[in-house]
């Protein structure tokens, strides 16, 4: 029996088994190499064998092509349901994954031989919507078994089929630093270890302001201080009625309560961002007066009911009370007084 070599540039090595009987498959990102018998012999069941290779154009689809001896019809079982009786058929899955194809020969003899092979279809796609610096992707991709973003600038992240699709990393949200354009890729491998990217420009982009602001209250009067981040101008609302474009203004309002108080800074591309503090003015602080005639003062704790406060004092010194009365200290340097 002589023997032939085939060879064609594919993603699949499918070699012969021994007997003839069908074949061992394996993935490879180089060429496929089959060595088939040549020649009809009867009575004997035909040689199976299949190549799988992915459409560049298109990355769900794939083509396939029999090698099979001895075969007169042919049945493909894509392993999604469908089916094909074609000897050399290309087939478009719905959807990215791995999938089990089985090849089915008859001879003219109806001898029966079968061969199977793993595919793995993928689709790589995203989308991006652009809100001044801040970038949210929207992964369309379906049969990955990882993906890696490269958001153009250095930064990277990272999924992988142990993760979920609610996951953060799936469909990231980036903030670029600076307002360059930038390449976005997305790079998506699929089960039997093929990559596949795409990549699209980040244009537009516009870097924001970030307005914060701390205070501090003395009675009616409240001193601003700004904290923003990219802002070249200002505009405060104190929540009376009253404004201000300083950058750190000191307010004095014209009675005591709660007050929001709005700073909204504007950066230099003209993008303006606001923040809402509530600020009390004129508040009453709650104080009490400790009058220490002899020896020192240690602690007081104000509580309700029947509290103990700690006392320091030296023997036969006095304390006087909130009433005026005043307590003698008790035979030891340390007392507990009642009140």
């Amino acid at each position: 029996m002589n023997y032939k070599i085939f060879k064609k540039f594919n993603r699949s090595v499918f070699v012969l088994s021994s007997m003839f009987l069908g074949l061992v498959s394996c993935y490879d990102s180089g060429y496929d190499e089959f060595v088939a018998p040549t020649g009809n012999v009867n009575n004997i069941q035909p040689n199976t064998l299949f190549t799988n290779s992915t459409n560049p154009d298109d990355n769900l689809s794939i083509v396939f092509r029999s090698y099979s001896t001895d075969a007169t019809s042919y049945l493909w079982d894509f392993g999604d349901g469908n089916t094909s009786t074609e000897a050399n058929p290309d087939y478009t899955y719905a959807e990215g994954g791995l999938y089990s194809v089985s090849l089915t020969t008859k001879s003219a003899d109806g001898l029966v031989a079968e061969a199977t092979s793993l595919v793995s279809p993928v689709f790589v796609d995203f989308d991006f919507t652009i809100i001044d610096s801040e970038v949210t992707f929207e992964n369309l991709s379906s049969g990955a078994s990882d993906l890696v973003w490269s958001f153009g600038d250095g930064e990277t992240l990272g999924w992988n089929i142990e993760d979920t699709e609610e996951d953060a990393d799936f469909n990231p949200v980036y903030a670029y630093k600076t307002a360059e354009t930038f390449v976005a890729t997305l790079t998506v491998t699929n089960f039997l270890g093929a990559s596949v990217s795409v990549s699209k420009n980040i244009e537009g982009l516009v870097l924001s302001t970030v307005p914060d602001f701390s205070f501090s209250t003395k009675s009616l009067t409240a001193t601003f201080t700004d904290e923003s981040i990219l802002a070249v101008s200002y505009l405060w609302d104190f929540g009376d009625g009253n404004t201000s474009t300083e950058q750190s203004p000191v307010h004095t309002y014209a009675e005591s309560g709660s007050y929001e108080v709005t700073l909204t800074t504007t950066n230099d591309a003209g993008v303006s961002k606001s923040i809402v503090k509530a600020v009390p003015a004129g508040g009453v602080e709650p104080t009490f007066k400790a009058i220490v005639l002899n020896g020192s003062f240690d602690e007081f704790t104000k509580n309700t009911g029947d509290n103990a406060d700690a006392w320091d004092m030296t023997p036969n010194s006095t304390v006087e009370n909130n009433d005026g009365v005043k307590i003698d200290s008790l035979i030891k340097r340390f007392g507990i007084i009642r009140h």
